[in-house]
């Protein structure tokens, strides 16, 4: 799958501007169906979700690297729609040998460099995914480490889980987000990487981060 990218800068109120990237699959290379991905934005069924996830997060990765972003030291992911981010920053680290020989060092390694912030305070905001579906996306040997992780459950996978297992700071736009019934539970398995807004702001440069989005 390919995808043309549209460079637009946003300029601030204080005078910083802001490169924004705009992925675009409707380009004669793909096939039909990969073409519509970037259409419509919350709509289609749980494969079309899946695949627009693969482009704004596998996607994302790649396209950084093609523009030259060797060096990012903060990804940040707004909601779940770009947590395969981590993923993709994964299979960097293991060039070569796999995903399976991932090691605990190269986890923590892109746990650091990644941040997740939702603003989703109920658990049917956050997208769940089929294994089934998961491993006709995404290939046998990613879904085969995700199922290593502690991301899935009952043959599903939860990106919201994904995220949080991946991010050194989890951020929610409120207190709303934790205290919000199941959401709690959710939160709460990874309470040791949840930080508030002052703290997230302040751990990494500005002029270093990105913001994966589907805004």
């Amino acid at each position: 799958m390919h995808s043309l990218v549209k460079p637009a800068v946003v300029h601030s109120e204080f005078g910083h501007a802001v490169p924004v990237y705009f992925l675009d699959t409707a380009i004669t290379e793909n096939a039909a169906a990969d073409q519509s991905l970037t259409d419509h934005l919350y709509r289609g069924d749980e494969h079309y979700r899946l695949c627009q996830e693969v482009v704004l997060g596998l996607g994302g990765v790649a396209m950084l690297r093609a523009l030259g972003h060797q060096g990012v030291q903060a990804y940040h992911m707004n909601e779940g729609h770009s947590v395969l981010v981590p993923l993709a920053l994964l299979e960097e680290q293991t060039w070569g040998r796999g995903l399976h020989a991932v090691t605990s060092a190269e986890k923590e390694a892109v746990c650091q460099r990644c941040v997740f912030t939702t603003h989703t305070p109920v658990l049917a905001g956050h997208d769940n995914f089929s294994l089934d579906l998961v491993r006709e996306v995404l290939g046998d040997e990613r879904t085969d480490f995700l199922i290593t992780t502690k991301c899935c459950t009952n043959g599903v996978l939860s990106m919201a889980s994904l995220a949080l297992e991946f991010s050194r700071y989890v951020n929610g736009v409120s207190m709303r987000q934790y205290n919000a019934g199941p959401c709690k539970v959710l939160i709460t398995k990874w309470l040791h990487r949840v930080a508030n807004a002052s703290a997230l702001r302040a751990s990494y440069d500005d002029d270093a981060q990105y913001e994966m989005s589907r805004c």
